[in-house]
C-alpha cells in the first residue's frame, strides 16, 4: 500500500476553529497564539527584503489584536484560575480535547465539504472503519510512536486500542476484504496519547483527512495527483499564500 496523507488539513481546521473564533479562545490558548504570532512577526521582519510592508503590517496588527483580546478576557473573566485548577469538581473536558461551538462547527463543516468535493473529483470512494482496533495490529506498525497509542481494557480480555491514524485501519480493511486496488478518502477522528499543544492545533483527539491510493500504480503519477489535490484544496479554502514542501521519507 502506498499511502498519502493530507494530514496538514488537521492543523488547518484546528487553526480555523481557533483563530477565526477569537472570542471563544481561552486565556491559555491566547498566550500560545501570541507567542506564535510574535515569532512570525520577528521572522517576517528578519526577511523584510523578501516581503512587502503590507504583509509585515498585517502580521503586526494581528499580534496587537491578540494582545488586546487577552487583556479584555483577563478583565472580563475575573476568575482565580489557580483556585479553579485545584478544584477536582471542575466540569471540563479531558486533557487534549475540547468542545466545538456552533460557529466553529459551521467553519469545520464548510472545510470538510471543500475537501470531500475535491477528493470525489479525483475519483476517490469513502469507507468507515471502527474507532478501535486490536492492539497488536496498531503497535506493530508505528515503532517508537506506539507509546502514543491509547490502549483499552476490555471486559472480555481482548486487547484493544483507539486508532492512531486512518491508514493502518485502511490496510487492515484491504487485507481482510481482499481488495487489491482502491482510491479512497476517509475523514474521521483519531487519538494520540501525546503532549497536547492546543493553541497550535495539536490535540489528543482530532480529525484526519486521508486520501490513499492502494495497489499497483506509477508512483510518479500518484505523487503528482496527491500534490495537485493539496494545492486545489488550499486554493479553494482561500487561506492566503502557501508553500507545499516535498521530502523523501523512508
Amino acid at each position: 500500500i502506498k499511502s498519502y496523507f493530507v494530514e496538514q488539513f488537521v492543523m488547518t481546521i484546528a487553526n480555523l476553529d481557533t483563530i477565526n473564533n477569537d472570542s471563544l479562545v481561552n486565556n491559555n490558548d491566547l498566550r500560545d497564539l501570541i507567542q506564535i504570532q510574535g515569532d512570525l512577526v520577528r521572522k517576517l521582519k528578519s526577511e523584510r527584503h523578501l516581503l512587502t510592508r503590507t504583509q509585515i503590517n498585517d502580521a503586526v496588527q494581528k499580534l496587537l489584536s491578540l494582545k488586546q483580546e487577552q487583556q479584555q478576557q483577563t478583565k472580563d473573566v475575573g476568575i482565580d484560575e489557580a483556585a479553579v485548577a485545584k478544584d477536582d469538581k471542575t466540569i471540563k473536558t479531558p486533557k487534549g480535547t475540547r468542545d466545538y461551538h456552533p460557529e466553529q462547527m459551521s467553519v469545520r463543516e464548510g472545510v470538510f465539504r471543500t475537501i470531500i468535493d475535491c477528493f470525489k473529483r479525483h475519483g476517490a470512494e469513502t469507507i468507515d472503519t471502527p474507532v478501535m482496533e486490536f492492539t497488536n495490529i496498531l503497535t506493530e506498525k508505528y515503532g517508537e510512536d506506539s507509546k502514543l497509542i491509547y490502549e483499552l481494557k476490555d471486559q472480555s480480555g481482548e486487547a484493544l486500542a483507539l486508532r492512531y491514524d486512518l491508514t493502518v485501519p485502511f490496510a487492515r480493511y484491504l487485507a481482510q476484504n481482499k481488495i487489491y486496488n482502491m482510491k479512497r478518502y476517509h475523514i474521521a477522528k483519531v487519538y494520540r496519547r501525546d503532549n497536547p499543544k492546543m493553541a497550535r492545533g495539536r490535540y489528543r483527539e482530532f480529525y484526519q483527512c486521508d486520501f490513499d491510493i492502494a495497489g499497483e500504480h506509477d508512483p510518479v503519477i500518484a505523487d503528482a495527483e496527491c500534490l495537485k489535490i493539496v494545492v486545489e484544496i488550499l486554493e479553494k479554502l482561500a487561506l492566503g499564500p502557501f508553500i507545499v514542501y516535498v521530502r523523501n521519507k523512508e
